[in-house]
């Protein structure tokens, strides 16, 4: 307007109107940086530099009107153009720095952070770039500096469409939700006015019609029919717009709530994570999700439970403690990372008083949608729930645990062994009971004594511990006796199982040597859960029996 205007007092009127929403560009984008890089922990000191940044903007926006902004308009190369006053050069200067701390900002941004978080910096900072070269472009002519005008102004329009185009590609906001709250609640809102009035002119016809005079009554009792019903009306019209628009996030809210109830109810860990695994896949439906925890004697993460994945790939998956994914993890300050060694990834990391207890990688979404901030918001309090759960789990896993094999005691197997059999019986699948027993231990304590008989069955436990998958149970149930659960195992696979318990044994170092100590070994399967626990470990027993007998007779201990 001001560079085509027909007189210059018109152009000159037109720059001084701009000139108002120009002096609040380099406020309003540091204070989006700011909060996009999420620079300050407190609010009230974040509160106070928006104060000071918009009130020095406003000082600016009472002198645009006056000579001290601009002092005249001036027709040079086919258009108008305005001569800046002392303001305006103190602007400008200001202008140029203030955005140039905000593009420093961004590339310290860019440098720090991965995934998503850096792809939006990406297209704020090109956006950014764009806007302070034409900003200087159009600063120019005022120096007396011409290039081609208004050359500025298009790749102002170009840095807008790039923020635009960021907002619905790359989730800088919640567009979708701000757009479908305002227009459905406007649009409802109108519709309920709308009825409100219908229903007045209604009345106070029907009125005259059946006494055949004119009266405000009608008037009067609509407008406090309108009074009393309009608010909680509109009030029920919007929590039904959100249960509509917004039933993703509602979905979450419920997801949270019957996930805290969860864990304060599972103490089994194996359980808790399994149930986490499965939830957090069904919630946000992905591809997959895994569950590491960190094993301090390994100095390892390995996978601990798993949702939606191959059990042979899941069963060869380890990270290092010192890896580059964990060191991330402990350095990054947020519960949820993006991107990490693989861009579709998202990573949920588990601390207890600081340490880095586990972590969880989530693959991408079924849909192809990119993860939303309500996905972080609610995976940041999954993490923070699951963490204090996990540790509750440990520390009661720590009281079921045989103190000697490290492995479950004999109580807590036959519990769990109630509950995968129901498991089985509901889910229609099969499950298998292998029962181990150590030759001639009764020998080998007489003659070793006790620390060696502890330490063998230590280092049975670690083997065991070391061959079963993360979702077997195994449980010392006597001196020298341990039984495993084989969920899912096939009667075929059984005989597998028991040959590759006893050679993993034998394989035992004892005082340099290997095959100083061996086990017997039998075994049991149900298929659907038929069978009661009673009559699965007898089975299982009777098996182990028969085979110390075949052993025996051979001249091995008994």
């Amino acid at each position: 307007m001001m560079w085509s205007s027909p007189s210059t007092q018109l152009a000159l009127f037109w720059a001084r109107l701009s000139g108002i929403g120009l002096v609040f560009i380099p406020s309003a984008f540091l204070n989006f940086v700011l909060e996009f890089q999420e620079s300050f922990g407190s609010t009230k000191i974040s509160h106070a530099f928006d104060v000071t940044l918009y009130a020095g903007s406003s000082v600016f926006a009472t002198t645009t009107f006056t000579p001290y902004f601009y002092r005249a308009a001036t027709y040079v190369k086919g258009g108008f153009y305005v001569l800046p006053g002392l303001l305006s050069r103190v602007f400008d200067a200001l202008f140029i720095m203030i955005m140039l701390i905000s593009v420093y900002i961004l590339l310290r941004e860019l440098r720090l952070t991965d995934g998503a978080k850096r792809n939006q910096a990406k297209w704020i900072f090109f956006a950014a770039a764009i806007a302070i070269t034409s900003g200087i472009v159009n600063i120019m002519p005022l120096y007396g500096i011409w290039l081609i005008f208004p050359l500025g102004h298009f790749g102002i329009a170009a840095s807008i469409l790039l923020v635009a185009y960021a907002i619905l590609k790359q989730r800088l906001t919640r567009l979708d939700i701000i757009v479908k709250r305002s227009a459905a609640y406007s649009i409802l809102t109108a519709m309920i006015a709308v009825g409100y009035v219908a229903s007045t002119f209604i009345t106070q016809t029907m009125f005259q019609n059946l006494t055949g005079y004119k009266s405000l009554a009608p008037v009067a009792l609509m407008a406090l029919a309108v009074a009393l019903t309009f608010e909680p009306v509109q009030r029920n019209v919007q929590r039904y717009l959100d249960t509509v628009f917004f039933k993703t996030h509602y979905e979450y809210q419920d997801a949270i709530s019957g996930f805290s109830k969860m864990v304060v109810k599972i103490l089994d860990l194996d359980e808790l994570l399994h149930k986490t695994a499965a939830t957090i896949k069904d919630t946000l439906k992905l591809s997959y999700v895994e569950v590491f925890l960190h094993d301090s004697e390994r100095r390892e993460f390995s996978i601990a439970a798993f949702a939606g994945k191959d059990e042979s790939f899941i069963g060869e998956t380890r990270y290092g403690e010192d890896n580059n994914l964990a060191a991330k993890l402990r350095s990054n300050g947020n519960r949820v990372i993006m991107g990490v060694d693989k861009p579709v990834n998202v990573y949920i990391s588990l601390f207890v008083k600081n340490e880095l207890i586990g972590f969880l990688v989530l693959g991408e979404k079924l849909s192809g949608d990119v993860y939303t901030p309500n996905d972080i918001d609610l995976l940041s309090t999954l993490a923070d729930q699951l963490s204090i759960a996990v540790e509750n789990a440990r520390l009661y896993r720590a009281a079921v645990t045989d103190k000697v094999s490290r492995l479950f005691s004999g109580t807590y197997f036959y519990d769990r062994l109630e509950e995968e059999l129901a498991r089985s019986k509901e889910h229609k699948t099969s499950l298998g009971v292998l029962m181990l027993d150590i030759d001639g231990f009764t020998l080998i304590n007489d003659r070793e004594g006790s620390a060696v008989a502890d330490y063998i069955i230590s280092a049975i436990g670690a083997e065991i511990e070391n061959e079963i998958r993360p979702y077997d149970i195994a449980a010392r149930v006597g001196d020298d006796e341990f039984a495993i659960m084989l969920p899912g195992v096939q009667r075929d696979e059984i005989h597998f199982w028991e040959s590759k318990m006893q050679a993993s044994v034998a394989r035992l170092r004892i005082n340099g040597e290997t095959g100083l100590v061996t086990v017997s070994a039998g075994s049991a399967f149900t298929e659907n859960g038929l069978k009661p626990s009673r009559r699965l470990l007898n089975e299982a027993k009777r098996d182990l029996i028969q085979t110390k007998s075949r052993r025996n007779a051979s001249g091995l201990y008994s």
